[in-house]
């Protein structure tokens, strides 16, 4: 298969027949690839916790705009500490209001199965018309209500390369994929969720896998998500 990171629609189509997982786990499932994750998965993962550290995905809330970020958070406040006192209780506090267009590369968020459709259809065949002016009413971000809680691997392709990241539309193959987990010294597969990180600058995430090779390698290693400290697939938005 080519390392060119762009498909034609031809081959985009043939590949989603190939990986999308519609029906594996029922008609009416919403949770797609999530199912990967087992309680005994989870047990597993648990155990293998060594120094028990935590490590966050978050950012910080992104309100300047910059080439990263058109369109940025709203954050205003509601009461501020220099007129936080009510007048009828003896009791004082402080409230903001945040707007946000959560999609990009700027705030953390994670894409729910709702967010993609291939000829007007969601995961496992669900019509683009669930999702309504009011909120999606299928395959919502809620089947992840109880978090995503599992063995996590991040696979450092730039180190791999000897690089500080790897440059926008710049594909990850298979092969590199599998040469990190030699590399470091782990396995990738199901139940596991695979993480990058931004780069040094905290722009843009280190690698980005190009469609093509992030489904078929998400097909032999039945992992759940794949994401960075910005943005995280339910894998992968429609094909689940």
């Amino acid at each position: 298969m080519s390392t060119d990171p762009w498909m034609t629609s031809e081959q985009h189509q043939e590949l989603f027949e190939a990986v999308k997982n519609w029906d594996r786990w029922g008609a009416d499932d919403q949770a797609g690839a999530l199912n990967l994750i087992t309680p005994e998965l989870r047990a597993a993962a648990a155990a293998e916790v060594v120094h028990g550290h935590a490590v966050s995905c978050a950012r910080e809330l992104p309100v300047e705009p910059t080439a990263e970020n058109r369109h940025p958070a709203l954050h205003m406040m509601v009461r501020g500490g220099d007129d936080c006192v009510s007048p009828h209780l003896n009791m004082e506090s402080t409230g903001d209001f945040v707007g946000v267009a959560f999609h990009g590369m700027a705030t953390s968020h994670i894409d729910a199965l709702c967010h993609v459709f291939v000829d007007k259809q969601m995961y496992n065949g669900y019509g683009a018309e669930t999702v309504k002016s009011t909120g999606a009413t299928r395959c919502s971000i809620m089947v992840a209500a109880e978090g995503v809680v599992g063995r996590g691997v991040l696979l450092d392709v730039p180190r791999l390369r000897g690089v500080k990241w790897i440059e926008p539309g710049d594909a990850i193959t298979v092969d590199e994929l599998e040469a990190c987990e030699k590399a470091q010294n782990v396995s990738v597969g199901q139940g596991t969720s695979c993480l990058s990180e931004p780069d040094e600058m905290n722009v843009e995430p280190r690698w980005v896998l190009g469609i093509h090779f992030m489904s078929a390698w998400r097909a032999s290693t039945q992992i759940p998500s794949v994401g960075s400290a910005n943005e995280t697939f339910l894998f992968s938005d429609v094909m689940g």
